[in-house]
């Protein structure tokens, strides 16, 4: 009998914590898989400050890989030697994009880590936070695999492994 009542207590905690029906108790936030990502234009860092938008992407017709750090994370420098080669080797078939998270950064720090990786993909500056809104980074690095077109084909939280990063690039190029 014991077990029953810790067992109605279980359901109806989880109820209350979870929810019942069968709709989302919070909406679904963007960007999600299978939508359209939110267009963006920001200054370049490494491009003479050159103003770059999600629209001037989707004309090169090549997947986009869009990463979103901070110069001060840990995981984002883990992950950026993978990136770095990974542009390079995919060069011409899929375009990296960083995105420098500068409203809790500052450009001085973006370009010191762009320069000790050698980063030679873009990077464009956030300096008020309008990327990190509307793609609702809730962490760094936070890494957006769109289409050509620019519909979000995945999003990854947290550093990528070489693995992962492999994946996603095999899944953009539809191999």
């Amino acid at each position: 009998m014991r077990w029953k009542s810790c067992l109605t207590v279980v359901v109806c905690g989880t109820s209350l914590v979870v929810g019942c029906g069968t709709q989302p108790s919070t909406p679904i936030v963007e960007p999600v898989p299978g939508h359209m990502a939110p267009g963006f234009s920001l200054k370049a860092l490494n491009d003479d400050g050159k103003t770059i938008s999600l629209n001037d992407l989707t004309h090169n017709d090549k997947p986009i890989l869009l990463n979103a750090f901070a110069s001060w994370c840990e995981p984002c420098q883990q992950e950026t030697p993978d990136l770095v080669q990974m542009a390079s080797k995919y060069a011409g078939k899929i375009q990296f994009v960083g995105v420098n998270m500068t409203q809790d950064d500052s450009t001085a720090d973006a370009d010191s880590f762009v320069k000790k990786f050698g980063i030679k993909y873009p990077v464009l500056l956030d300096p008020n936070g309008d990327f990190m809104n509307e793609y609702n980074i809730s962490g760094f690095p936070t890494t957006f695999l769109l289409s050509s077109k620019g519909k979000v084909i995945s999003v990854h939280l947290g550093a990528l492994t070489e693995q992962q990063l492999q994946v996603m690039i095999t899944q953009a190029l539809g191999k």
